[in-house]
């Protein structure tokens, strides 16, 4: 952590007092090759952290809208995008018969083996930044 408040508070300050910035923009006429350079080099840095920054967020952005997009009705994100759309309430039954030892059932709606979990969140979650997992069922 040191090196870091070093370059913040030592390092960092004297670079930028040595930036050859000059006082109107027709002042870079006056300027020479070397104090050009500088200039041209300080200016590609500061973009390039600039665009980097702005980049950075805009894709952080575009994740949470895309995460938070209305459906077709308009009334929030589709939990299920594919399971028995036919119906208007999706409710499955499973004996306990059908249960071994222990079971992993779907809760991302994304599985294609659905009501069981085929590891499909781990792409949703990979994609939309959520942290969805199966439900666990014990004997």
């Amino acid at each position: 952590m040191d090196f870091y408040r070093r370059i913040v508070t030592e390092i960092l300050p004297d670079k930028l007092q040595r930036v050859p910035v000059p006082d109107s923009f027709f002042g870079i006429f006056k300027l020479s090759v070397s104090e050009l350079a500088s200039l041209a080099l300080f200016t590609g840095a500061s973009g390039f952290v600039v665009y980097s920054v702005y980049t950075t967020c805009q894709l952080k952005l575009d994740q949470y809208r895309k995460a938070s997009k209305p459906n077709s009705v308009g009334k929030g994100t589709l939990v299920n995008i594919s399971w028995r759309k036919d119906v208007s309430k999706v409710a499955d039954t499973i004996s306990a018969d059908e249960i071994g030892e222990k079971v992993a059932m779907c809760r991302c709606w994304r599985s294609k083996k659905f009501p069981y979990c085929d590891g499909s969140h781990n792409q949703h979650n990979a994609t939309t930044g959520d942290n969805v997992g199966p439900l666990l069922v014990k004997k």
